[in-house]
């Protein structure tokens, strides 16, 4: 897999607080159920990109194997990466369920920060 493609994900992710409604009460939609499955769609994506082959030496090996340095910080920022985006789809689904806007925009901005400022560095690290 290209690094582009990770990076067009975080794109993604990145605009989801844009597509949160910002009238009060939040008018839910199918749009508004779908926008708290991109964290974990991101994940999916990111499972596959770091776990797939590593096309810069293209002899099978994966990113996670090519480039994880013993006592480096890229295997707890991708773990630390993962929890957090899990945490943000479920304050996402909760917020749904009780229908919070104010919990739904958090979420949707947690999510963002995490992925522009944890995943994109580690991205580039493995890219």
């Amino acid at each position: 897999m290209p690094p582009v493609v990770p990076l067009l994900a975080t794109v993604l992710v990145a605009l989801c607080p844009f597509f949160v409604p910002r009238v009060s009460p939040p008018e839910w939609s199918a749009r508004t159920g779908l926008l708290s499955a991109v964290p974990l769609a991101y994940l999916a994506l990111l499972f596959a990109y770091v776990f797939g082959e590593d096309s810069y030496r293209g002899n099978g090996i994966s990113r996670w194997d090519a480039y994880r340095s013993p006592g480096g910080a890229l295997e707890p920022m991708f773990w630390a990466t993962v929890a957090l985006m899990v945490v943000a789809a479920g304050s996402m689904l909760l917020a749904i369920v009780q229908h919070r806007g104010l919990l739904m925009r958090a979420s949707a901005v947690g999510a963002t920060v995490v992925t522009l400022f944890l995943e994109s560095r580690h991205c580039w690290d493995l890219a």
